[in-house]
């Protein structure tokens, strides 16, 4: 393949690959760590899977916040639910009113609230999926990334992820998850994600391969996994864990019992 001019401000431009959705967006982020810092393709996409990550931590830890507060009110909340019930079928609205207001009221003291609930939880999934588009189709359009890697075990971003690249996904996840899962610091949540610890890791790997799944999303997939990893042993420290307001984490063993 003869060497290719590597790639100029407005070459993604022309390839209708900027704009002003979230995906184009991140890419203004690609483009300027491998023009402008100048790192090839390899840096330049664990680089900016990085900062991907880093741009929706505060969000994430939101996340872990209001969900610690639900948990420290979730049994008045299931006793005042209950009331709710117990007065719908009995068809007494004066019960069931002060019920209402009582829910209501252990929300608003606890600092729990619907819509930032919404907006932690959803914004960093609709981020990651933005992200993961954006890398994938550089690493798809882009006909630089097959010559300039940087990394000599990846020499082609574009060529098919190696074996060895969709093994380490698999372990890479199934960290992520098991590390993840005290969080919620409910016995029943981890009992009923046991199954998806090891199903998932199975199935990510082997779909990723099955279909092609190129060595610079794969990239993009291990490093995002690794920020996952590391966010999650930073908050794993009570004084961490204390100093954001976060309850105490449950514990979960590395493998299920």
């Amino acid at each position: 393949m003869a060497a290719l001019t590597p790639l100029q401000y407005g070459d993604l431009a022309s390839m209708g690959l900027m704009g002003w959705t979230p995906a184009a967006l991140f890419r203004y982020v690609i483009q300027f760590i491998h023009i402008s810092v100048g790192l090839p393709w390899f840096w330049t996409i664990l680089a900016s899977s990085i900062i991907a990550r880093l741009v929706v931590a505060p969000l994430s830890i939101q996340a872990l916040q209001l969900s610690s507060r639900m948990s420290s009110i979730r049994p008045q909340l299931e006793v005042e639910q209950a009331k709710i019930k117990e007065a719908a079928k009995r068809h007494d609205v004066l019960v069931q009113s002060v019920a209402a207001r009582k829910t209501q009221k252990l929300l608003v003291d606890s600092g729990y609230s619907v819509g930032k609930a919404v907006l932690s939880g959803g914004v960093p999934i609709v981020w990651s999926f933005a992200t993961f588009y954006a890398t994938a189709r550089i690493v798809w359009n882009v006909p630089q990334v097959a010559q300039y890697s940087g990394f000599w075990l990846l020499p082609d971003m574009s060529a098919t992820a190696p074996v060895w690249m969709c093994a380490g996904m698999g372990g890479m996840t199934f960290v992520a998850i098991r590390a993840a899962l005290g969080d919620p610091g409910t016995e029943g949540y981890v009992k009923r994600m046991d199954l998806l610890s090891f199903a998932l890791p199975a199935l990510i790997p082997f779909s990723f391969w099955a279909v092609g799944g190129t060595a610079g999303v794969a990239t993009y997939i291990m490093a995002t996994a690794a920020v996952m990893q590391a966010q999650s042993l930073i908050l794993r420290h009570p004084a961490v864990r204390a100093r954001l307001g976060l309850a105490p984490r449950f514990y979960v063993p590395f493998l299920p019992a």
